[in-house]
């Protein structure tokens, strides 16, 4: 239950980025979708919204795709970081 909540904020989140025209709402609906566990749908609506919004400017001018970089990003965390955080400490004391 509480993944179809969070991946239904992200959506929205997704959504008021697009019509809003406000990218942080788009990279917390990112982080919301990878948070749930959406993968493959997070890499996806990166890749969508880095054809939507196209090449930034200013300093990130060499990025081509920063939201799918962003959103690849998420999913190495989401499926590397939770190994080392469950990973318990040796009893053998030194």
């Amino acid at each position: 239950m509480r993944n179809r909540v969070l991946f239904a904020c992200a959506v929205l989140f997704l959504c008021a980025g697009f019509f809003l025209g406000w990218w942080i709402f788009s990279l917390v609906g990112l982080l919301l979708a990878a948070y749930a566990g959406r993968l493959l749908f997070c890499v996806c609506a990166g890749i969508v919204l880095d054809l939507i919004y196209g090449v930034p400017v200013g300093w990130l001018h060499m990025m081509y795709a920063p939201f799918t970089v962003f959103a690849c990003a998420l999913v190495f965390l989401h499926t590397s970081v939770p190994h080392y955080i469950r990973k318990r400490p040796s009893k053998r004391l030194l």
